[in-house]
């Protein structure tokens, strides 16, 4: 059986893995827009990648998970960012279809950058 996305493309139901979205984009605030990554299937392992940028001193991010692309919840707890120029890593067991990086606590000194990866 496959699933055919938005644009066409033939997917099958089951794979293990997808490849990682970039996810935020040099963000610093709350309402910073977020990339979703749509598992095409329902996902419960998730990980969560975050680059602070030079000056970050403060702040958090969170991975959500939705069923439904608009109805979102957290998957873990926040992850905190304190020190620049540093990567930090997160890993979620909550089941969910789609996926989302959102700054939680607004970045103090700089930037991030957000990456999330999902397998089965």
């Amino acid at each position: 059986m496959a699933y055919v996305d938005d644009f066409g493309n033939e997917i099958q139901a089951y794979t293990t893995g997808l490849p990682p979205v970039h996810s935020l984009r040099a963000a610093s605030a709350t309402n910073a827009t977020s990339t979703v990554l749509d598992g095409a299937v329902m996902r419960t392992n998730s990980n969560l990648v975050v680059v602070t940028g030079a000056g970050v001193s403060a702040g958090d991010v969170e991975i959500q998970g939705s069923l439904d692309g608009t109805n979102w919840y957290v998957i873990g707890p926040a992850l905190a960012v304190s020190a620049a120029s540093t990567v930090y890593h997160q890993t979620g067991t909550v089941p969910a279809r789609y996926f989302r990086a959102v700054v939680s606590t607004a970045i103090t000194g700089g930037t991030v950058d957000a990456f999330i990866g999902v397998t089965d």
